[in-house]
């Protein structure tokens, strides 16, 4: 083989190095951008499932505020009802204003545990969106570092690629 035709089979191999390496920086930005995007994704989800805590929080305090009221109006209730009790045992007559007060708190129990209950379920509904929204986030998580990694693989490829073209171009004489 002459100099020249080594010096044609070194330029091929050159330049078929230069397109691997094209070819690799290729994949490993593809790798990249497709982990920035899972990145993204997961701290979009993230962001979601604090504004669904809020949520979540606002509708305890509801929740709350509505057990506080049920608690108040048993607990009248239930002094009424004793009141009744006694009066009875007394020998009193008419109840029926006693009867009316307690029947009134015991609608306000019923009444304010129902608004409890739908805080309650929005609670619940929402917790379980939490979790959804989390288990997304640690999916596309996980999918980054999958892709962190196979782009840092792809790089390491690079690396070796680019010494291999290099030791390529210094076989070639400085006059090329």
């Amino acid at each position: 083989m002459t100099v020249d035709d080594e010096l044609l089979t070194l330029n091929a191999l050159v330049k078929e190095k230069q397109d691997e390496l094209n070819n690799i920086k290729r994949q490993r930005d593809k790798f990249q951008s497709e982990a920035r995007a899972c990145q993204a994704r997961r701290d979009n989800l993230r962001q979601a499932s604090r504004d669904l805590m809020a949520k979540v929080n606002e509708a305890k305090k509801e929740r709350d505020k509505y057990n506080a009221i049920v608690r108040e109006a048993k607990e009248r209730r239930n002094a009424i009802s004793d009141r009744i009790a006694e009066a009875r045992e007394k020998g009193a007559g008419d109840l029926s204003d006693l009867k009316r007060e307690r029947d009134s708190c015991h609608a306000k129990v019923v009444e304010n545990h129902a608004k409890s209950q739908e805080y309650q379920a929005i609670i619940e509904k929402t917790r379980a969106e939490i979790d959804a929204a989390k288990e997304l986030a640690d999916q596309e998580h996980q999918r980054s570092v999958e892709l962190r990694e196979a782009a840092d693989a792809e790089h390491q490829r690079f690396v070796k690629v680019l010494k291999e073209l290099e030791e390529l171009r210094n076989e070639l004489p400085d006059t090329l």
